[in-house]
C-alpha cells in the first residue's frame, strides 16, 4: 500500500471520488482489513474512519432504496420513515423524485 501526506481539504475531494467511483469486492476488502492490521496506528485510524465512511454511505444509499420500493407499494410516508430511520422530508424528497 501506497502512503502519502495530504492536506485535509483533498484529502476530502480524493475521499469523496473513492466513495463515488471505487467499489471494493469482497477479497480486496479483506485485502485492505489485513494491511490495515499492519499499519501504525495513527494510519491505521485514518484509513478504518474511510472505510467506516464507505460502510455509512452504502447504508444510507440503501435505506432510500427501500424507502423508494415502498413508495412504489403507496406506503405512507411515515410508516416508510419509521422503517428506513430517513426523515419525513427525506422520504417526501424521494416520493417527488
Amino acid at each position: 500500500m501506497i502512503r502519502i501526506n495530504i492536506d485535509p481539504a483533498p484529502f476530502t475531494l480524493l475521499t469523496g471520488f473513492f466513495e463515488t467511483y471505487l467499489t471494493l469486492t469482497p477479497s480486496e476488502e479483506e485485502q485492505l482489513r489485513e494491511e490495515v492490521k499492519t499499519m501504525e496506528k495513527q494510519e491505521s485510524d485514518k484509513v478504518m474512519e474511510l472505510m467506516v465512511s464507505y460502510e455509512k454511505k452504502g447504508m444510507e444509499k440503501t435505506k432510500e432504496e427501500i424507502a423508494s420500493e415502498m413508495l412504489k407499494k403507496d406506503m405512507d410516508v411515515e410508516t416508510i420513515a419509521e422503517v428506513t430511520e430517513l426523515t419525513t422530508k427525506e422520504v417526501l424528497q424521494l416520493k417527488q423524485q
